[in-house]
């Protein structure tokens, strides 16, 4: 159920009632227009307050309001919030199952398994923290260098086939390369970049468009 339907079963109530629409609408502090409105089907999502307060006016028990706006699908900000958590838990189980389908939690083993899981993911976060506010500082204090690496970070991740590339890059641990094997590479990419070199402006450009 939803507005439209709760808009015709307080139409019921108002006219069992014998209230003017009108004037209950004036009784909830709300436009003389809003409960016609709301009857005939205008007003699709009523707030939580307001339907709350139509109920208590045309003669129901509070303590059965909100049952009642349950079943219309009108919920009170803390049962929105529960809602929200709620969902939020079910994709978190659907995402362990989707990325960890090889083991299923079960009991004490699934509570370690969810503790695992969710350290991993706090320890992750606080990387991507630390990376935004590195390149936050390397845009402010050189420019020119974060235009050319940043543009072309930006490239690899705008189709699956670059971002693919990005991740078999950058799962190895350059940081642990020593001095040989870090020009070997450097010399390399100079090498398959030797062609293109100088149109650095022209590609900034085109991405700027």
């Amino acid at each position: 159920m939803n507005g439209i339907e709760f808009g015709k079963h307080l139409k019921a109530l108002r006219i069992k009632k014998g209230v003017g629409s009108a004037e209950l609408s004036e009784m909830v502090n709300k436009a003389t227009t809003y409960v016609s409105q709301l009857e005939r089907g205008k007003i699709k999502k009523p707030d939580y307050m307001t339907s709350y307060k139509l109920l208590e006016k045309v003669g129901y028990d509070p303590d059965s309001i909100n049952l009642i706006l349950k079943k219309f699908n009108i919920f009170s900000p803390e049962e929105q919030v529960n809602r929200i958590e709620k969902d939020l838990q079910q994709i978190n189980q659907e995402e362990m199952e989707l990325y960890f389908p090889f083991q299923k939690p079960h009991n004490n083993q699934g509570k370690i398994f969810i503790s695992w899981y969710e350290s991993e993911k706090s320890y992750l976060k606080e990387i991507r923290e630390n990376i935004n506010i590195i390149l936050n500082e390397f845009v402010e204090y050189d420019l020119s260098k974060a235009q050319l690496v940043l543009i072309n970070v930006h490239r690899l991740m705008r189709s699956k086939e670059n971002f693919n590339i990005f991740c078999d890059i950058f799962k190895h641990d350059i940081s642990s390369f020593n001095s040989d094997k870090t020009n070997a590479l450097l010399s390399l990419l100079n090498n398959l970049d030797e062609n293109i070199e100088g149109d650095d402006e022209n590609r900034i450009g085109e991405e700027r468009r």
